[in-house]
């Protein structure tokens, strides 16, 4: 009997807050990507530019070895640390200019691996601007638009096309489409190596 293939984690992602953490949990589940979703108390708290990088100074991101002894499936050559952030709660254009290039993460020992992802203001405006429902209410809203784990969990085809309406909306306000674009490209090389 052949031995089943451990599919490797290629994906770890650092969350604002609930709306992200529910956004992203749709996609993980209706992609059945490994996805490390990081939220502070499950979103309840937010974790913001400026403290990023105590995140990433934390023990288990301390370096690759404390990475991979925290998350030990992980593809310790092919992997991505995402951040999804709101841009609204920057202290300064600085602040904003560095998260956005990436230049905050330049002294950091996985700064090749991390890909700062940008909502301005916030992943509200940016799904309004896409075209997207619009959301009033942060938890109950979030559930009904992104699903999971239920018989109304979105299909591939849904990530697609959310990717192709984020994908129309100004670079100057969103890069989420990255992100959805590199998950959809996990889950497609995912059918392969099976």
């Amino acid at each position: 009997m052949p031995k089943k293939q451990i599919v490797p984690l290629k994906i770890i992602t650092i969350v604002h807050g609930k709306s992200e953490l529910q956004l992203c949990l749709n996609i993980k589940s209706c992609l059945k990507i490994k996805n490390q979703l990081i939220a502070r108390d499950g979103g309840k708290h937010s974790i913001q530019v400026g403290s990023v990088i105590d995140v990433l100074n934390s023990a288990h991101f301390k370096n690759l070895k404390a990475l991979i002894r925290e998350y030990p499936d992980l593809d310790k050559e092919n992997f991505k640390i995402f951040i999804i952030m709101d841009l609204d709660d920057c202290k300064n254009d600085d602040e904003r200019n560095a998260y956005i290039t990436g230049t905050m993460f330049a002294k950091h020992w996985a700064k090749n691996h991390i890909v700062p992802i940008y909502n301005y203001v916030d992943l509200e405006n940016t799904l309004r601007k896409a075209g997207c429902a619009v959301i009033k209410d942060k938890g109950k809203d979030y559930v009904r638009v992104f699903p999971t784990n239920t018989g109304k969990a979105a299909k591939t085809e849904d990530i697609e096309r959310l990717k192709e309406k984020i994908s129309r909306v100004n670079k100057k306000w969103t890069n989420l489409n990255c992100y959805i674009e590199y998950c959809l490209n996990i889950a497609e090389e995912n059918k392969f190596s099976k």
